[in-house]
């Protein structure tokens, strides 16, 4: 099981994901996904791994719907959603197979892609 399968599976299992197609990596924007809200994860690498224990880093995307960047209220509920994965990571922060989950700062965003999705971003780092 990579990093990305066993962050996943503490947001599965926290309910954390609810409402948001996943996605791994990069979204693909289809006609299909336009109307729904996601959330992307890709692995950063990470601070150097110690003798027993690996740090690896997960960035986390939560991306609005298209066109939702005008819509009233929708990138405070976006920002509210972001923050709701920082505040589970501090409320449960480990599973079976992860030692711990950390935010790594705060929230950064919105940006806006060309197909005017807003998007915010955070980090966690993971310890195995």
């Amino acid at each position: 099981m990579t990093p990305l399968d066993k962050f996943y599976e503490w947001l599965s299992l926290a309910g954390g994901a609810a409402g948001y197609a996943p996605s791994r990596g990069d979204w693909v924007e289809r006609s299909s996904n336009e109307g729904q809200r996601l959330v992307a994860m890709r692995s950063m690498g990470g601070r150097a791994p110690g003798v027993i224990q690996r740090y690896p880093t997960v960035q986390v995307w939560v991306v609005g719907k298209r066109d939702e960047r005008n819509v009233q209220g929708a990138l405070q509920e976006l920002e509210a959603f972001a923050d709701s994965l920082v505040v589970l990571a501090d409320e449960t922060p480990w599973t079976d197979t992860l030692a711990q989950i950390r935010p790594m700062g705060d929230i950064m965003g919105p940006v806006f892609t060309a197909e005017n999705r807003p998007v915010y971003s955070v980090s966690f780092e993971l310890i195995l």
